[in-house]
């Protein structure tokens, strides 16, 4: 009888300490989960196969043993260790106000700044956690007014791995425009391109703007050869091109 109970005391102890133990965790940098991220020493030949989005910073996303065999049609290699389920973390990192006005300072200065406007900095007020892992850092600024002298606005900085956008994070900036941004893109009277298209067949005029009008803008142009007057849309300043609006 005292066997017994041993054995029964014994197998209750195993049970709850298998039923303590915790599930494992795996920390990563990139945006898809693959095969290798749950399983160690994955065989090449499903090592990259694709599991689905890893999670937001700040969540997990449990991975179970039935989400890998279905990602894997043709059957997992003989003697395959697949754990019954993991946890995968974003992995992050913490940018410090220092290195946010330098990635700042770096998109801006890739990205450029309309009217001929110069970055004289940035103001990031504190630290900022971001998923690891990104490999570009793109800064889309509003267009700055027509005025000269110094303009705050902000920076939206958008971290990128490959096509796949993982944050956004706005920070206020100081840009410097000069006399010349006070000027419109295409002044009334310019002589522009004016560009039709028909199909695959793309014809281009001579044309006199008959407004004043930024990049993006509708202006109506008048065709030098015919004096027939049109509507076109900016699409660059120097040299003043415009497509026929649609």
């Amino acid at each position: 009888m005292k066997r017994i109970a041993l054995v029964l005391a014994l197998s209750l102890t195993g049970s709850v300490a298998l039923a303590d133990k915790p599930m494992p965790e795996r920390k990563i940098a990139h945006a898809r989960i693959v095969v290798s991220d749950v399983i160690d020493g994955a065989p090449s030949t499903i090592a990259g196969i694709d599991l689905g989005p890893a999670p937001l910073p700040g969540s997990s996303r449990i991975v179970h043993r039935e989400d890998i065999e279905r990602a894997v049609p043709q059957g997992l290699p003989a003697k395959t260790k697949i754990p019954a389920a993991v946890r995968i973390v974003r992995r992050t990192v913490t940018l410090s106000p220092t290195e946010i006005e330098a990635t700042t300072r770096r998109a801006v200065a890739s990205s450029g700044l309309g009217r001929g406007a110069t970055y004289t900095g940035a103001r990031p007020g504190a630290a900022v956690t971001v998923p690891d892992g990104y490999d570009t850092v793109t800064a889309e600024v509003p267009r700055p007014p027509r005025r000269a002298g110094k303009l705050a606005t902000v920076a939206t900085l958008t971290f990128r791995e490959g096509d796949a956008e993982l944050a956004k994070v706005q920070v206020p900036i100081d840009i410097d425009l000069p006399k010349e941004a006070m000027n419109a893109d295409v002044i009334k009277g310019t002589k522009v391109v004016f560009v039709i298209a028909r199909g695959s067949v793309e014809i281009r005029a001579t044309a006199t703007a008959g407004a004043d009008g930024d990049v993006g803008d509708e202006i109506p142009v008048t065709i030098a050869e015919s004096g027939r007057v049109l509507r076109g849309k900016i699409l660059s300043r120097s040299p003043a091109t415009l497509s026929e609006a649609q």
